[in-house]
């Protein structure tokens, strides 16, 4: 689909889905809307990224 420049939507609360899906992830804290470029190996190294926003 990224080829044909579409786009899909994932919505989840697991962190590892959205590493393994995703080539950006978005997450709302605190009513703000934090956009990351998923560059992540594991869900680990995502988590700890995000817990610098939190």
């Amino acid at each position: 689909m990224k080829r044909k420049s579409k786009a899909i939507i994932v919505s989840t609360h697991q962190l590892d889905i959205g590493q393994e899906l995703a080539d950006e992830i978005l997450f709302l804290h605190n009513g703000e809307v934090r956009q990351i470029n998923n560059h992540f190996q594991t869900p680990a190294e995502l988590k700890n990224y995000i817990r610098k926003f939190i």
